[in-house]
């Protein structure tokens, strides 16, 4: 275990550093990138289109929303240090 691991206990980190620290997943996404795209698909996204995420944790499908489809994304969610 390195040094960073060490530091990152369930109790002391977010789940999200927990995750990436000790079980290698550096995005909890469920349904992955393919569900993401599918329901952006679904939705007909474009450079016209505002959304908003709720619970949108780092931001991971926020970004990947508005990158794909050069929509303005809003994300909210209730933890202060996963916006920021």
């Amino acid at each position: 275990m390195n040094e960073k691991q060490s530091e990152c206990t369930i109790e002391a980190c977010d789940i999200f550093d927990f995750m990436a620290n000790h079980v290698g997943m550096t995005v909890i996404h469920p349904g992955g990138y393919d569900a993401t795209r599918k329901l952006a698909e679904s939705c007909h996204l474009d450079n016209h289109t505002r959304v908003v995420d709720i619970a949108c944790g780092k931001g991971t499908s926020a970004v990947y929303i508005a990158e794909r489809y050069g929509c303005e994304v809003v994300g909210i969610d209730i933890s202060v240090d996963l916006v920021a």
